[in-house]
């Protein structure tokens, strides 16, 4: 029906836009579906954790280094988050990065990793 109504998109668009909504609504819910069975599978098998949310190191002045030209300093970073089974998981290990006046840096990373 798509490859009908978009030989036809400027006679009549409505061939097109209708069988295309309904093929976007049909994937979405079976993405949510699919979620919730995955959800609901995994919480079968895993306990409750105490830890529910990622915790934030703030860092000491002695644990800065570089030196006064140096905007960013970043030195051996980790970040771990909790585990269902409450153990921490490094998502991020040993980065050290420095950025100085009039440089630009870019960090790029998987897809959706933000």
């Amino acid at each position: 029906m798509i490859a009908d109504g978009f030989t036809n998109l400027y006679v009549d668009p409505t061939q097109f836009i209708w069988p295309s909504v309904m093929l976007g609504t049909l994937t979405a819910s079976l993405v949510l579906l699919g979620n919730s069975l995955r959800d609901a599978f995994e919480g079968a098998k895993l306990k409750p954790s105490k830890a529910s949310a990622p915790r934030a190191i703030t860092p000491t002045r002695d644990s800065i280094h570089g030196s006064a030209a140096d905007l960013l300093s970043v030195d051996d970073l980790a970040i771990a988050y909790p585990t269902p089974a409450g153990q921490l998981r490094d998502v991020v290990k040993g980065v050290s990065l420095k950025l100085r006046a009039g440089e630009t840096l870019g960090l790029v990373g998987e897809s959706g990793s933000g």
